[in-house]
């Protein structure tokens, strides 16, 4: 079970739905629902391997709440970073150092996960996982909603 803490629930479908437009992307519905349970949140304790790192660690969910002007918003961080990252890709979630954990979306369908390394000459890194948690992540369903704190 995963807990989650610090969420801001200040967020709606339309809120999503904004985001979607500035972004030029509509999410899949399993990153919607993650949005709207966790917005904004930290996970405790979740730790997942890349191809070439051990044990990074996934810091928190960006906000989605675009009226809102913060770093971690994710308009102000995907306007930041936009220009550095291949097509497709999205922010959606930080590490502690400042990279931030993307998705590659095509046709509203989470394509791959990525963490885009922003002290690397802005390196993507394809995260992969045990066969145990892979299926989780790269779906983003590696959260227990009766475990929010």
């Amino acid at each position: 079970m995963l807990a989650w803490r610090k969420i801001n629930n200040d967020i709606s479908l339309n809120d999503i739905a904004d985001a979607e437009k500035v972004l030029g992307v509509i999410f899949p519905t399993e990153l919607q629902e993650l949005i709207l349970h966790f917005n904004h949140g930290r996970p405790d304790k979740f730790v997942y391997d890349t191809e070439k790192n051990k044990e990074r660690i996934f810091g928190a969910l960006l906000d989605f709440n675009i009226k809102i002007d913060h770093p971690d918003n994710v308009r102000r961080v995907y306007e930041s970073i936009k220009d550095k990252m291949p097509q497709n890709l999205y922010p959606f979630a930080s590490d502690p150092a400042g990279n931030f954990i993307c998705a590659k979306i095509i046709n509203s369908k989470i394509e791959g996960v990525f963490l885009w390394l922003h002290e690397e000459s802005f390196n993507v890194e394809r995260n992969t996982f045990s066969s145990t948690s892979q299926s989780y992540f790269n779906r983003l369903e590696f959260i227990d909603r009766k475990s929010v704190v």
